[in-house]
């Protein structure tokens, strides 16, 4: 007997004439299991697109390290100005707390900032593409990138 997959990709390979030849049970059967292998097909090829974009993701655990990371560098490169401020209100003893403390707010408004933003351009260019599909798909005119004459 022979498996689904090499009887599919043998009727793949007959020519249209001998598929309407057929009688009309039998080639309805074959359009059916052709269609569905095709849907089949490209539901596999989606799943490994998106496989490999989730492997270039960081993991949720690498994401936090990453954010506390950041969070830590930010916080000691904006407690300068927070530092001066201290030093020259007189308190030198805390300084270097309150320094940390501002530089930590400073930066956690900054990446809440620079999250939105980024996330609100991903969004609009993930809108954008969607309509161009979409566009593409309806008009007619636009098969293969060329307007017919």
């Amino acid at each position: 007997m022979i498996d689904r997959r090499t009887r599919l990709a043998r009727w793949r390979n007959l020519s249209p004439e001998i598929i309407l030849s057929l009688p009309e049970e039998y080639r309805a059967h074959v359009f059916a299991a052709l269609a569905q292998e095709a849907r089949r097909q490209f539901a596999q090829s989606r799943i490994e697109e998106l496989q490999a974009l989730s492997r270039r993701r960081l993991s949720r655990d690498e994401q936090v390290c990453l954010k506390l990371l950041v969070f830590a560098l930010g916080a000691f490169t904006f407690s300068l100005a927070p530092r001066l401020l201290a030093i020259q209100a007189g308190g030198s003893d805390i300084a270097f707390s309150i320094g940390l403390l501002g530089g930590g707010v400073a930066c956690y408004y900054t990446e809440s900032a620079a999250a939105e933003i980024l996330t609100d351009l991903k969004l609009r260019r993930n809108t954008n593409q969607v309509r161009e599909i979409l566009s593409s798909r309806l008009s007619p005119e636009k098969s293969n990138g060329k307007a017919r004459s």
